[in-house]
């Protein structure tokens, strides 16, 4: 009973380290199990003079239908870490990104972002596109010569900005589809915030 006792008492921290473990890997199968998956998740990303943005926080509160997770990150173009965000959450976990067009050229256009279809284009936007290679990449949101903004309750830097659709995105379907409702819920979003 005594050397029970003292190893008890002198081995203490391998059950302390013990129980830790094991606390640790159930937490982590647990976040696994329950996070939503890729097709049930949609992301955006903003570049923005704004603090908040009402309506992302309305789709947060709730989500569109087959959406259980919905997210953005607002991000200052004159923030420290703003190019930080943009490549770590807007290139690599956003579905949908609105970037000024001074942010992107042609090759981190065709490198990023899906080229959107003439239909979509006049679907989505009534400012134009921002084209290379006689493609669209993105889609004027903000006008900064007339100040007509699609998205009024973001305040925008003083420069043309664009809805762009990240090319890995699961939740984007064909963006060359001829057909009406047959697009992906990144587009399907989109047309719901440009349609306020």
């Amino acid at each position: 009973m005594k050397t029970r006792k003292g190893a008890l008492t002198r081995y203490w921290w391998v059950y302390v380290v013990d129980a830790l473990v094991v606390i640790l890997v159930f937490v982590t199968e647990f976040r696994t199990i329950m996070m939503p998956k890729k097709e049930e998740r949609l992301a955006f990303f903003v570049t923005t003079e704004s603090a908040s943005w009402k309506k992302g926080e309305e789709l947060v509160k709730n989500p569109p239908e087959g959406i259980k997770k919905f997210e953005y990150r607002l991000s200052s173009k004159n923030s420290s870490y703003h190019s930080t965000l943009l490549e770590s959450y807007g290139y690599e976990i956003s579905d949908v990104l609105i970037l000024p067009g001074t942010e992107t050229n042609q090759e981190l256009s065709s490198y990023h972002f899906a080229p959107i279809s003439t239909r979509y284009v006049e679907t989505l936007g009534s400012l134009g596109a921002l084209r290379y290679d006689e493609k669209a990449y993105g889609i004027k949101v903000y006008d900064a010569n007339t100040k007509t903004n699609l998205l009024s309750d973001l305040s925008f830097p003083l420069e043309d900005m664009y809805l762009f659709f990240n090319k890995n995105s699961v939740q984007l379907g064909d963006l060359s589809q001829a057909k009406a409702g047959e697009e992906g819920r990144a587009v399907t979003m989109a047309k719901r915030l440009l349609q306020q």
